[in-house]
């Protein structure tokens, strides 16, 4: 009886057989490298791609809020007159006029402090207002000239559930601009003074 086993008779294809279920297991590793290194990269776009959004929307949300502190900076410097009548105070009716005297820690203007909301975001408007001079008093009692200076803060929570705020300074004078565009405009006549002269002897000479 032959003691050979089948391997011993075919060994070429017993040898063939080892290698194939060695290069099956090696493929099998590889895809599960390259699952791991796909899965990896996936993450890595997925968590750019909500940056990209969050970094956009952050910016949007910026935009936004300077633009609401610009625009009670002009709020508060469109006022008609500088001191309010006797008696009244802020805020008051779209028919009163604004005053200068209104200004101060959220007050003054037409738009009122606290929540404003505008495409989906919630921002806090609040500003400040410190009242100084440009010179001191005049001892013969003239004109001394006077401005706030203002800080007007927009505040919101970013994409990272960070408080972020803008802040806006401006110095706002006691004139009126109605009074300022007036001094600013051309004259009428901006020929000067005409001069009457009747001629005697001698033309060349006026007396």
């Amino acid at each position: 009886m032959s003691s050979e086993t089948p391997c011993n008779i075919n060994a070429r294809r017993c040898g063939a057989g080892r290698r194939s279920r060695r290069q099956a297991g090696m493929s099998l590793v590889e895809v599960f490298v390259a699952l791991l290194v796909l899965s990896v990269g996936l993450i890595a776009l997925a968590k750019l791609q909500v940056d990209l959004v969050r970094s956009g929307g952050d910016s949007r949300a910026r935009t936004a809020a300077l633009a609401l502190a610009e625009a009670k900076i002009e709020d508060l410097r469109t006022f008609a007159v500088k001191q309010a009548a006797t008696g009244v105070t802020w805020p008051v009716a779209n028919t009163e006029p604004m005053a200068w005297s209104f200004i101060a820690d959220n007050a003054g203007g037409r738009i009122a402090s606290g929540t404003v909301d505008q495409a989906g975001v919630q921002y806090t408007l609040s500003w400040t207002s410190t009242e100084s001079s440009t010179d001191g008093p005049t001892a013969g009692g003239g004109y001394q000239s006077f401005y706030k200076d203002v800080v007007v803060n927009v505040s919101w929570t970013g994409g990272d559930d960070l408080i972020q705020t803008v802040s806006l300074a401006a110095s706002i004078p006691d004139t009126p601009p109605a009074l300022v565009k007036l001094a600013s405009d051309p004259l009428a006549s901006p020929d000067g003074p005409v001069l009457l002269h009747t001629p005697g002897a001698q033309p060349e000479v006026i007396s």
